[in-house]
């Protein structure tokens, strides 16, 4: 049996255009992480940055699985957009430099998609929890910096940067080719309460 792409990001007819859109971050969250994992082990960088970046490939997968299961984009949503902000955000913070990390173009990343598939109040509650964790990110590693895992070079940050950012431009590029080939169907509050 082959496997298609619309089988891994659902069908029009069972998912709307930002279940889609969603559907494919978490499967680009998967293998992003999966690949940093691999990098970070090979790079030398300390055992947590492994660990974190493996956590959060099994997450993506989970929550992957669950949508295509459920269909239920409202909790899909939830889950999705609850993870990223509440546990993605500050553990790569963490692990990545803090605010001389590449953490901030993942930042950038969720944000604009969470602008791209949202219709409904949860748009301004995820906005609104991304400030306060970023907020709350800023003011610790300002009075805490030793919690926050640093590179040992120059050439470590640069690269994790670099690697940053064309990951979130390679990862933006698939969302907006799966919204200028797709067209977006008419949505009732309905659907949101499933």
């Amino acid at each position: 049996m082959q496997l298609k792409l619309k089988d891994l990001l659902g069908t029009s007819e069972a998912f709307i255009l930002e279940h889609r859109i969603l559907n494919a971050i978490t499967i680009v969250g998967v293998f992003l992480t999966l690949f940093f994992s691999a990098t970070n082990y090979f790079a030398g960088l300390p055992i947590v940055t492994v660990y974190g970046t493996l956590f959060s490939a099994f997450v993506c997968a989970l929550i992957h699985i669950y949508s295509l299961i459920t269909k239920n984009f409202k909790y899909h949503y939830i889950l999705a957009f609850g993870f990223f902000v509440f546990v993605f955000l500050p553990l790569f913070w963490t692990i990545n430099g803090g605010s001389q990390g590449g953490t901030a173009y993942y930042l950038m990343f969720i944000f604009a998609v969470l602008k791209i598939t949202s219709r409904n109040r949860n748009h301004l509650f995820f906005s609104i929890s991304t400030f306060v964790v970023l907020t709350l990110l800023i003011g610790i590693e300002y009075n805490f910096p030793s919690i926050i895992i640093g590179y040992n070079t120059r050439e470590e940050r640069f690269i994790d940067i670099s690697l940053s950012l064309f990951i979130a431009l390679i990862a933006f590029s698939v969302v907006l080719e799966i919204f200028s080939t797709s067209t977006v169907e008419p949505l009732t509050e309905n659907y949101y309460k499933k």
